[in-house]
């Protein structure tokens, strides 16, 4: 994967962009977008130390991507807010590839957290390109990271 990060504004707050800018789009195989939302909750008393909740998001990125593997899904990216956490894939199917993740995260709310997953069109994959993708000024940071790590 060729993850690249960026920062920019997602419905007025400050998030953290992680895409994988190698995928070729859109793939006429995967027309189905399928997202996990991942978010405090509202009623839980559980709060996790910085460190923990590093190890939690990370098991879960990686378990996303494995799930992904299974149903010949793509991952395709995430946006961080303060409030949020969004993983993107697109899926040949969409319907039971939602049913997994929603399935599968049930158990989060042990770490005071909810989630929800949906699914729906996007053949011409408008998600990953209006939503994931950066723009010209966003893009010319990430040439700039490039540079100086090279």
């Amino acid at each position: 994967m060729g993850w690249d990060y960026f920062f920019c504004e997602v419905d007025g707050e400050r998030a953290t962009m992680a895409v994988d800018l190698s995928v070729t789009t859109p793939q006429t195989e995967r027309p189905h977008l399928v997202y996990l939302r991942i978010f405090p909750s509202t009623w839980s008393k559980v709060t996790l130390e910085p460190d923990e909740e590093m190890r939690l998001f990370d098991e879960i990125e990686t378990f996303v991507d494995r799930i992904a593997a299974l149903h010949d899904a793509v991952y395709v990216g995430r946006a961080t807010t303060s409030s949020t956490r969004s993983y993107v894939l697109y899926a040949p199917e969409g319907k039971y590839l939602r049913r997994w993740l929603q399935c599968t995260f049930v158990t989060l709310a042990e770490y005071g957290y909810d989630h929800c997953a949906g699914t729906g069109p996007d053949p011409d994959w408008s998600v990953y390109r209006d939503f994931l993708s950066p723009g010209p000024n966003e893009q010319a940071a990430i040439a700039a990271g490039r540079a100086l790590r090279a």
